[in-house]
């Protein structure tokens, strides 16, 4: 389950354009939270641990972002300007 997850998150990000850290702020509140629950990093001397109802709030977040974006594949900030 969070393996699937974290994958989402990466796909999201490579879609959008934005950074893992701005979808960690997004979900979690902290840039750093998704890739320490990722890890398995310590913080504070103690392990990462999102628990159940947190992490499935986080989902439930994704799918929303997920929704936003829609069937149109999404380019990163001035790549229409680019292409034009």
């Amino acid at each position: 389950m969070l393996l699937d997850f974290i994958e989402r998150c990466d796909a999201y990000c490579a879609r959008t354009g934005r950074s893992r850290e701005w979808l960690s702020k997004r979900l979690f509140g902290s840039a750093r939270a998704l890739r320490e629950v990722e890890a398995g990093r310590k913080t504070n001397g103690k392990d990462r641990d999102i628990g159940v109802r947190r992490l499935q709030r986080a989902m439930d977040d994704l799918v929303l972002l997920e929704g936003d974006i829609g069937d149109a594949p999404i380019q990163p900030a001035g790549a229409q300007e680019a292409a034009a």
